[in-house]
């Protein structure tokens, strides 16, 4: 893997064609058993850092639930959080930032892995006031997966530049995927197979 990630997102420059495109960070952190308070005292305090440098969280959903055994270990408690990034320059700005630096490891304590999505996409979206719902698809290599029509106003697609471990590993299902589908939507809906992760939204 060309990308090497030491700290939150330290991730490697992307194509060319990106720059030009939203970029767009998807965490998925599995916390550690009992350590759900210390996980979202990170999220509040690193929030307003996020900010600062033009990163913004578009949506977060907990307990995220998987279809598929090797996206995440069972019984986990997951966390995603789907974040909208400025610029780079602001991003790399947010990793020497002092007071990211005296908070990334309270993160990494509360977290048995986690997992960064790097990608772009023409547009994103908040979710909507109807849904309740975050859902993640998948378009591996061989475009098995993200077959189903989605409105435009509920979702939007990424694609995928790198995927990389802060902690932990990365899934052969990630591994080889392409693209990944944010979708938003409501309870009531029937679940599809295409639906690799999902889970309630969380107040942003």
């Amino acid at each position: 893997m060309r990308l090497v990630l030491v700290l939150l997102f330290a991730l490697c420059v992307p194509p060319a064609h990106a720059s030009q495109r939203s970029i767009v960070f998807v965490a998925i952190a599995q916390i550690k058993a009992g350590q759900e308070p210390r996980y979202d005292a990170f999220i509040e305090a690193i929030t307003p850092v996020w900010n600062r440098h033009g990163m913004h969280v578009l949506a977060r959903a907990r307990p995220v639930r998987s279809t598929s055994a090797n996206i995440i270990s069972p019984d986990s408690v997951v966390d995603i959080a789907v974040l909208g990034v400025t610029s780079r320059a602001g991003f790399h700005d947010y990793l020497s930032d002092p007071d990211y630096q005296g908070l990334k490891g309270d993160r990494l304590v509360a977290v048995d892995a986690l997992i960064i999505v790097d990608g772009h996409t023409d547009a994103t979206s908040s979710p909507p006031a109807t849904a309740d719902q975050l859902v993640v698809r998948l378009q591996s290599v061989d475009g098995s997966r993200n077959r189903a029509i989605i409105r435009k106003d509920s979702a939007f697609s990424i694609v995928i530049d790198e995927v990389a471990a802060v902690k932990g590993a990365v899934s052969p299902s990630l591994a080889k995927a392409k693209r990944v589908s944010i979708i938003y939507k409501s309870a009531k809906a029937e679940p599809t197979p295409e639906d690799i992760l999902s889970g309630p939204l969380l107040p942003r």
